[in-house]
C-alpha cells in the first residue's frame, strides 16, 4: 500500500528545505565578505586580475610658504572598493562647481568633516577604529607605505612624489586613506606643531584599476595655519585623482634631488679641500726637496 503524505507535511518539508538553502546562501555570502576584507589586509594582488597602482603625493599651495621643511612620514594607505556609479558621481560633483576656489574649499571641508567624525570614534575608543571604514560594507585593501617620507615643500603645485607602487585587484575604487606615522615641520628654524585632526587623510574620488593599464592616483594635501599658531594638514579633493585624466602633475625623485644637492656640496668641499691640501703638500714637498737638493749641492 502506498502511503500518501498530507499537503501540510509537504508544505512543512518545503519550508524546511527553503530555510536551509537560505541559511546556507547567507553563510556563504558572509564568509566571502569576511574573506575579502581580511584577505585584503595582506597582499592586495593575490587573487584574480590585477593592475599596477601607483600612489603619488602633492601639495596644494596654501601656507606651505611658511615652512623651511615639512616632512610627513606615511605608515600605510587604505583603498576602498566602489561601484562605477560611485566613481562617476564623484567626478560629476567636482565638475559641477562653478568657482574653483569655492569647490576646493567645500571639498576640503567635506573630507575634513569626515575625518572629524572618524576622529571622534577614535578618541572614544582610544585607538584606531577600523569599523569606521567598514560601516558601508565596502571591501578595502591595506597598502604598506614602508615609512615613506615626503617633504611637502618639495612637491608644491604640479610637483608630486611616489610613495607606493604595486599590484591592486582590478575593479572600481571609491576612496583612498593615508595614515601618517609622524610629522615634522620647521618654520624659521624652529619646530612647529602640525597635526592631522583624525590621524589620517582621506579622499573620496572614484577610479578604476584595469589589467595592463597602470594607474597613478595623486593625493593632494595642503597645510593651513590654525588660530593658535599651529598647523593642520587637510586633503584636497579638487587637486586629487588619476594623473593625466583628473589632474596633471610632474613626478620628481625627492631622494635623488636631496642626494644631488648634498653630493654637489660635498664634492665642492672635497674638491676645494683637496686642492688646498694638495697645494700645501706640493709646496711643502717642493720646498723640502729644493732645500735638501741645495744643501747637498752646497756640501759637495
Amino acid at each position: 500500500m502506498t502511503r500518501h503524505r498530507s499537503d501540510a507535511d509537504d508544505r512543512a518539508d518545503e519550508h524546511s528545505i527553503q530555510r536551509r538553502a537560505l541559511l546556507a546562501a547567507g553563510g556563504a555570502a558572509g564568509a566571502a565578505l569576511v574573506a575579502g576584507c581580511t584577505g585584503a589586509t595582506g597582499d592586495a594582488g593575490d587573487d584574480g586580475d590585477t593592475g599596477t597602482f601607483r600612489l603619488l603625493v602633492t601639495d596644494l599651495p596654501a601656507d606651505i610658504g611658511d615652512f623651511d621643511s615639512l616632512e610627513v612620514t606615511l605608515d600605510r594607505a587604505r583603498v576602498f572598493r566602489g561601484s562605477d556609479e560611485e566613481g562617476e558621481e564623484s567626478e560629476e560633483s567636482e565638475t559641477d562647481g562653478t568657482n574653483a576656489n569655492e569647490s576646493e574649499t567645500d571639498d576640503a571641508d567635506a573630507n575634513e568633516s569626515e575625518d572629524d567624525a572618524d576622529s571622534t570614534s577614535e578618541d572614544d575608543d582610544g585607538a584606531d577604529n577600523d569599523s569606521d571604514g567598514e560601516s558601508d560594507d565596502r571591501e578595502f585593501f591595506w597598502l604598506d607605505l614602508d615609512g615613506a617620507t615626503v617633504d611637502l615643500t618639495q612637491v608644491v603645485g604640479d610637483k608630486a612624489v611616489s610613495v607606493f607602487e604595486g599590484e591592486l585587484e582590478a575593479g572600481a575604487y571609491s576612496k583612498v586613506e593615508l595614515h601618517a606615522a609622524g610629522i615634522e615641520g620647521i618654520v624659521d628654524g624652529e619646530r612647529v606643531d602640525v597635526k592631522i585632526p583624525s590621524g589620517k587623510l582621506q579622499i573620496v574620488h572614484g577610479f578604476e584599476i584595469r589589467p595592463d593599464e597602470p594607474v597613478e592616483f595623486v593625493f593632494d594635501i595642503h597645510v593651513v595655519e590654525k588660530g593658535n599658531g599651529g598647523y593642520n594638514l587637510r586633503p584636497v579633493v579638487s587637486g586629487s585623482g588619476v594623473n593625466g585624466k583628473d589632474v596633471d602633475v610632474e613626478e620628481i625623485d625627492a631622494d635623488e634631488d636631496d642626494d644631488e644637492a648634498s653630493g654637489g656640496q660635498d664634492d665642492g668641499d672635497a674638491e676645494a679641500t683637496g686642492d688646498g691640501d694638495g697645494g700645501a703638500d706640493n709646496e711643502s714637498a717642493d720646498g723640502a726637496d729644493n732645500e735638501s737638493a741645495s744643501g747637498e749641492t752646497g756640501s759637495e
